[in-house]
């Protein structure tokens, strides 16, 4: 037996002979390509003649054979099995990620949505499987009118991913239904961005403002409560723009990115429900100060990749590799961790 033969085999080249054959057997099953066998540098598209439909496909086998989740930009950057192979090596165990999902979604819908907003348990837990309903019929209409617009070859190759529908409501809807719909949308963002801004002027007139001046007079609190609706409008608008400057050459959906956006606050949202629930030590001010502190740690773990093209930065690139569904996890874990410890600082435990 050689010295070569007694070395166990490598993992990364066992890794790229399952690749290859996965992609081989696809080919074999397709009889599209003309190629019999891919390599590590083989084109998807122009030697193996894999289109989106086949990528898909051959990203659902991958993640099969591998056990794991592949990140939603593997449809767009990858354009050779070399470049799967990278991104198998960064890739989320299957299991791990699906927990990572729920509990972002336990943060969406369970904290920031119908819940609270209940008299009781039992009406707490019937709007959470509503709002679990509603949001899955939602998002089915969404893949139907994606499927619907792919099927109908209104989708062509090279067109980014966020700009195939509005390209198809502007070049292929008849000009009074593209104006509907595109009233449509501006109208369903102006409700949300106006119902948001009267919820935050409310919140900071009446709770913060009223509470720490005493001025209780409703002409007054109108007037201030005007005011904060224009910081805040201001406010929305400045986080718009830097949204824009921070998709702009991007290749990440912008669902991702406005997700990824929202898991800033939703991991300390989740935390605090968890303090308030199983850490009776826990004080309001210690709340505040934990929520305080995982929002700006959130804000570099999410912006860190974009921050690590900095060559000061640099050392926050491994952070820019976290998968967005840990965003709400780690979140989770900061608040609630940092909530525990400032609780036994001294202080009067009157507060709760």
């Amino acid at each position: 037996m050689t010295e070569r033969d007694a070395q166990p085999p490598d993992p990364l080249e066992r890794a790229a002979e399952r690749l290859l054959a996965e992609i081989d057997a696809m080919l074999a099953e397709s009889r599209q390509s003309s190629v019999e066998r891919a390599t590590l540098d083989s084109a998807l598209e122009r030697d193996l003649g894999l289109d989106s439909l086949a990528r898909v496909e051959l990203l659902t086998r991958i993640e099969h054979a591998f056990a794991v989740t592949l990140p939603e930009q593997a449809l767009v950057t990858a354009e050779t099995p070399r470049d799967l192979l990278r991104l198998l090596r960064g890739a989320q165990p299957g299991h791990a990620h699906a927990i990572a999902h729920e509990v972002h979604s336990l943060a969406q819908h369970g904290a920031a949505r119908a819940p609270q907003q209940t008299r009781s348990l039992g009406e707490a837990r019937k709007a959470l499987i509503g709002s679990g309903v509603v949001v899955i019929l939602q998002f089915l209409l969404f893949l139907l009118v994606g499927s619907a617009v792919w099927a109908a070859g209104f989708a062509p190759e090279g067109v980014g991913a966020d700009e195939i529908f509005p390209r198809f409501i502007i070049d292929h809807l008849p000009s009074g239904l593209a104006g509907l719909v595109i009233a449509g949308i501006l109208a369903a963002a102006m409700s949300t961005i106006a119902s948001s801004i009267n919820a935050l002027a409310s919140s900071m007139t009446h709770d913060l403002y009223a509470s720490w001046t005493g001025r209780r007079d409703p002409a007054h609190l109108f007037r201030v409560g005007r005011a904060f609706s224009v910081l805040w409008g201001g406010g929305l608008i400045g986080g718009a723009l830097f949204f824009q400057y921070y998709a702009r050459g991007s290749d990440t959906p912008v669902v991702v990115l406005a997700l990824s956006i929202a898991s800033i606050t939703y991991g300390a949202l989740l935390g605090t429900y968890l303090l308030a629930a199983r850490w009776p030590r826990a004080r309001g001010r210690d709340v505040v100060g934990a929520v305080l502190g995982t929002v700006a740690v959130m804000l570099v773990v999410v912006f860190a990749r974009r921050l690590a093209q900095d060559a000061d930065m640099a050392w926050l690139a491994p952070l820019g590799r976290l998968a967005w569904p840990w965003y709400v996890p780690l979140g989770t874990l900061l608040t609630f961790g940092t909530g525990a410890a400032l609780s036994y600082l001294p202080g009067p435990r009157s507060e709760r």
